[in-house]
C-alpha cells in the first residue's frame, strides 16, 4: 500500500521538475510579441461595450435572423436604437410616430388633436416640447443600459428616437383607431425582440398625461394586446399591476404563453 506521504512527495517531486522546465523555456520567449500580445489584446478588450445590470433588449443572433428575417426584422415600424433609419420602407413610416408625438402634446394639456401649424405653434409656446424634453433627459442613461449590443448615435439623436418611438406606442395603445388597415402590421412590429423600448419609458411617459383610460399602465398594455390579436392566449396568472415586464416581449412571457400558431 502506498502512503499518503509518498504520493505527496511524488507529487512535489513533479511540480519542481515542470517548474524548472518552464523556467527553461521563459528564456526563449520573445518579449517583444509578448509585449505586441498583450497590447493588442488590451486594446480589443478596452473596446469590448460595457455590460449592465439594467440590459433587457437583445439583438437575435445573426444566423437565426437570416433564417427568416421576416419573423426578427422590423417590417413597418422601427422602435428603439437597433433598426433606426435602416431600411427605406421603415424610415418612409416615421411620419406615423411624429404625428404620434404631436398627439402627445395636445394631450399633456388636455386638448383635442387638432393639426394646423397655427395650432402646433400654440402648443408649443405653452411649453410642453421643453417639459418633456427636460423631464424625459434624464432617464437617457437608464434607457441607452436597457440595450445589450452597442448603439451607435449620438445622445441627441438618442433622446429624440426615444422620445417619438415612446409616444408613437403611447398613442397606439390609447387611440388605435386612429391606425385602422395597420393595426396588425404595427402589433406584430411591437413584439420583435430587437424593436423594443424599456417599459419604464413608457410609464413615466404616460404618466405626464393628466388623463389616461387606465391608472395601470400594464393593465392598458395587456387590454390592446388581447383586444387586437388572436395569435396568443391569455393568461391571468399574473395581476398585471403586481410585476414589472422589462418591454413587450416580456408581457408575451407572462401573460400570453401558448401561441396558437406560428406567425
Amino acid at each position: 500500500m502506498i502512503s499518503d506521504n509518498k504520493i505527496v512527495a511524488e507529487s512535489s517531486s513533479k511540480n519542481c521538475y515542470n517548474m524548472e522546465a518552464i523556467g527553461e523555456e521563459i528564456d526563449e520567449v520573445n518579449f517583444d510579441i509578448c509585449d505586441k500580445v498583450e497590447k493588442s489584446m488590451g486594446e480589443m478588450l478596452e473596446k469590448l461595450p460595457p455590460l449592465h445590470k439594467e440590459s433587457s433588449i437583445y439583438r437575435v443572433p445573426k444566423q437565426q435572423r437570416e433564417m427568416n428575417p421576416k419573423v426578427y426584422l422590423p417590417q413597418f415600424i422601427s422602435i428603439g436604437p437597433y433598426h433606426y433609419n435602416t431600411q427605406n420602407n421603415l424610415i418612409a413610416n416615421e411620419q406615423y410616430k411624429f404625428r404620434a408625438f404631436i398627439k402627445f402634446l395636445y394631450r399633456m394639456i388636455n386638448r383635442d388633436y387638432e393639426y394646423s401649424q397655427e395650432s402646433l405653434k400654440g402648443i408649443l409656446k405653452a411649453g410642453t416640447l421643453k417639459h418633456i424634453v427636460k423631464t424625459s433627459h434624464c432617464w437617457t442613461k437608464q434607457v441607452w443600459n436597457s440595450y445589450a449590443s452597442s448603439i451607435n448615435m449620438k445622445e441627441e439623436e438618442f433622446i429624440i428616437m426615444m422620445l417619438v418611438d415612446a409616444c408613437f406606442i403611447i398613442d397606439f395603445l390609447l387611440d388605435p383607431s386612429f391606425y385602422i388597415g395597420l393595426i396588425f402590421d404595427i402589433y406584430i412590429d411591437l413584439i420583435k425582440l430587437e424593436n423594443q423600448l424599456p417599459l419604464f419609458l413608457l410609464q413615466r411617459l404616460a404618466y405626464l398625461l393628466p388623463i389616461t383610460p387606465n391608472p395601470c399602465f400594464p393593465g392598458l398594455v395587456i387590454a390592446r394586446i388581447s383586444g387586437i390579436s388572436d395569435i396568443y392566449t391569455f393568461s391571468s396568472m399574473h395581476d398585471p399591476c403586481d410585476i414589472e415586464p422589462k418591454h413587450f416581449v416580456d408581457y408575451l412571457n407572462f401573460y400570453f404563453p401558448q401561441p396558437l400558431y406560428d406567425m
